[in-house]
This record gives C-alpha cells, structure tokens and sequence, in this order.
C-alpha cells in the first residue's frame, strides 16, 4: 500500500508498483475547500469578485501609512492571503469581519495622483460592499465547518490520536450533506480516488461491518488476510448462493462483527500529516550549520522528537542518573588494581624473600 499525497505523480506510482492508494484525506479536503471560492483564473461568481477585493484591501491596510491609521482605531492588523494554503483565506476573511467597523470609521486618505491625471486606487476602492460582505458570511459559514474538520484531521497521537478511515468518512459524510459543492473531492468515489474498492473495504472493517463487503472490496483487501484459502474457498461458493440466503446474509451485515478475518487495519490513517511534519522537522534539525551531524543523530533526534508522546522530563533524569552511576563504577575500577596485579605483586615478594 501506497499513502501519499494526491499528486498524479503518487497515484502512478502506486499503479505500476501495482498496490492500493490510500491518499491524504487533509490534502483531498485542502482541495475541495478552495473550490468553494476558487474554480480558476475565468471563475465570475460573485464571491470570488468580492474575495480579489478583500485580498486587494488587506495589502492596503498592510501598507505603512494605511496600517498606523488602521493602529489608531484597533491593535489588530491586516492578514494577508497565502495562495498555497486555504487557511489563510479563512483566516483572512475572519480578520476583516471583525476589522470592518474600524475600516468604515476611518477617512481614508484619496490615491495619488500620477502624471498623466489619473489617480491611484485608495483603501476605500477596495472596501466590499454590503451585497459582497453578505457574501462573506455565507462562505464563512462553510468554511468553519471545514476549518473544524481540518483541524480533527490533523489530531497528533497526544490529542488522541489519528483519525482511521471510518471515522474520517463519517466526517466528509456529514460535510458533503451541508456543503454539497465538496462532493467532487470527498465523495467515495470521486475522480481523485485511486482506490475506492480499497478505501472502502478499509472503511467497512475498521468500522465493524465486515460483512457487507463486495466482492471487488474482499479483492482489494486480500494482501490483509489472515488466511488467504479461505477466502479463495469463500470465491467459489458465492455462485452458489441462493435467493433465501442472499437475503439472509443481507440480514446478517446489521450485526458487529465480533472477530475479523483480516488483520488489524488501525494502522491505515486518513491522513500523511505525521510524515509531513517528519520531513518538516528534518529540516528544521538538520540546518546548514549542522551538515557534520552523523546520520544515526539525526535518526536518534527525530525519533525522540516524532515519540515524545513515550517519554518525559523522569526518563531523562533515570538515563542520566544511570549514566552517572556508570561512569563511577568505571572510575571505582581503574583507579583499584585488579586481583591478577595483586595476585602476582604478593608472589614476586615471596620470590624475593
């Protein structure tokens, strides 16, 4: 199994080596939230009108003669939009709903003038109007709830660990149900999913249905078999089933499975946030300053740093009471001389004698 990213290079990767795809459910879900104000450089909708006026606003109010006038009124300051990450967006929008009063109070000062009479836009050009900020709130409203979901994706193993598959489904599930618009990368089989047998197989076992597998999903799931002839055995008879026990076995996928033939799926997350912070923490450990670090540090450092939830400030203070002790027990025998010196220094004095 392959889990990465969604890039078209990964998801190649995954059908050459000829293995199921399991991609990162935050990076499908940072996908299908920018299309909520994004659909491309010819998108008309009004609300992507009025968000090139908030971004174009922010810059102002960044600027150094905008931004002490903007002090003057509120000690909160403008956030600017980052194109590669939706947050800022949100975080974006948020800032200028509370910032909207102070902005209105303010006389804003006219452009300058340039040399063929025409004058620059001022911050007044760029402040929405009451239809757009109206537009604002509604994608607010929508994009809280992805902001919510986002951040129960990005749980780490101290705030309870990461989200299984099952439990990230009935998540986009409930998302798509308020915001259908997100469907087109959240669905279960959206066009973005490279394996939707297997994501779903994995979804149905990790949540206790097992027994309402299909055939396509037992088949993606086969490398996980505790023992693989059964299964191949299972194959065969399902021809042979008849219409009374079609619906019986249909009765009987209400019921929790209490023991799985498969192994233990737990392992397979929603997400690849912990290799991400991983490789993002690797960089940070490993500066250009540091390039005489030898590997099995670095790997020593990483481990400790991507485990700590397994150790604390009392399992330090026992290595190095340990270390101590070691180190005096080593002094204790170098200074002493050993019994073969003693042995031999008491018959050469008899010799002598």
């Amino acid at each position: 199994m392959v889990g990465a990213d969604n890039a078209s290079v990964c998801r190649r990767l995954a059908r050459l080596m000829n293995v199921p795809f399991n991609g990162c459910r935050s990076h499908r879900l940072s996908l299908a939230a920018k299309r909520l104000f994004f659909m491309g450089d010819h998108d008309e909708r009004p609300i992507h009108r009025a968000l090139i006026k908030s971004r174009r606003l922010m810059v102002k109010l960044s600027q150094l003669k905008n931004a002490s006038l903007l002090k003057a009124k509120t000690p909160l300051k403008a956030v600017l939009w980052n194109e590669t990450r939706w947050s800022s967006t949100f975080n974006m929008l948020e800032r200028l709903l509370v910032l909207r009063p102070h902005i209105e109070s303010i006389n804003w000062p006219s452009g300058k003038r340039k040399r063929d009479g025409t004058c620059l836009p001022s911050v007044r050009d760029f402040i929405p109007t009451d239809e757009e900020f109206d537009l604002i709130r509604e994608l607010m409203e929508k994009l809280r709830k992805v902001e919510s979901v986002s951040k129960a994706l990005q749980r780490e193993v101290g705030d309870g660990g990461e989200l299984d598959l099952f439990q990230s489904r009935k998540l986009f599930t409930r998302l798509i149900g308020d915001i259908p618009e997100m469907a087109s990368h959240l669905a279960p089989k959206a066009d973005i999913v490279e394996s939707p047998h297997f994501e779903a197989a994995v979804e149905k076992v990790q949540g206790g249905k097992e027994r309402e597998l299909t055939s396509l999903e037992k088949n993606a799931l086969r490398p996980f078999l505790r023992n693989p002839a059964a299964f191949d055995d299972e194959l065969n008879d399902e021809a042979e089933v008849g219409y009374a026990d079609s619906i019986l076995e249909h009765a009987e996928a209400e019921r929790i499975v209490a023991s799985s033939r498969y192994c233990d799926l737990s392992h397979i997350t929603s997400t690849n946030n912990d290799l991400e912070r991983l490789f993002s923490r690797a960089k940070i450990v490993m500066r250009p300053h540091r390039k005489s670090m030898k590997p099995w540090r670095l790997e020593m450092l990483l481990f400790l740093r991507m485990n700590k939830h397994l150790w604390d400030v009392h399992d330090v203070h026992a290595c190095l009471k340990g270390e101590e002790a070691a180190a005096v027990a080593e002094a204790r025998d170098s200074s002493s001389p050993s019994t073969s010196t003693l042995s031999s220094a008491s018959v050469s004095s008899n010799t002598n004698a």
